[in-house]
């Protein structure tokens, strides 16, 4: 993987996200299109239950997982790397009425722990996903899970593979095709 095109790429899908928060409207078309059914999907994957607590690393300007796990009724702590987006996240929060749901903080994945979680979702933009993946393995609790997107297709050629077999060699983990040329894999720690 080119980390030019990476690079390019990301700032691609940055830049609808912004597009939707300029456009609630478009915003909740696109989360009608592309997140509803894939993070419904995951949740089963990944046994959510009733009052877990989650960490979504990765949520991005509009945060289209956090809003969809909160909507279900689950408390979220949303994180991004980027300031404007975790601004642009803050107000699409208050927009959806989701504020007592929904934190949203200004962090990166590699800093942050597990502790006090249940679930933690990373998105499949995060980089890099394999360390934040490693931390989260020491940190989280003996029944907590980690939920993360891989590219499959022609989505390899631009973000990298993590291979749960290589990542937690003694984790159970089950992996799930999602639309769009992603899967979704969930390793229960």
């Amino acid at each position: 993987m080119s980390e030019t095109i990476y690079s390019y790429f990301l700032r691609f899908i940055v830049g609808i996200e912004r597009l939707c928060c300029r456009t609630i409207g478009l915003g909740k078309i696109y989360y009608r299109l592309f997140y509803r059914r894939m993070v419904e999907k995951e949740a089963g994957l990944a046994n959510l239950k009733s009052g877990d607590k989650i960490l979504h690393i990765g949520g991005g300007s509009f945060p289209f997982t956090a809003i969809h796990l909160a909507l279900k009724g689950h408390r979220v702590q949303a994180i991004d790397i980027d300031e404007k987006a975790v601004e642009n996240a803050r107000r699409i929060v208050e927009k959806w009425n989701l504020e007592n749901q929904i934190e949203v903080i200004q962090a990166d994945g590699v800093d942050v722990s597990g502790e006090g979680f249940d679930v933690v979702w990373i998105s499949l933009h995060v980089h890099p996903k394999d360390k934040i993946i490693k931390k989260m393995l020491r940190t989280l609790p003996s029944s907590g899970r980690i939920l993360y997107r891989n590219p499959r297709g022609i989505l390899c050629r631009l973000y990298p593979t993590i291979d749960p077999s290589y990542i937690a060699p003694d984790g159970q983990h089950h992996i799930s095709n999602q639309i769009l040329q992603k899967e979704s894999i969930v390793i229960f720690c």
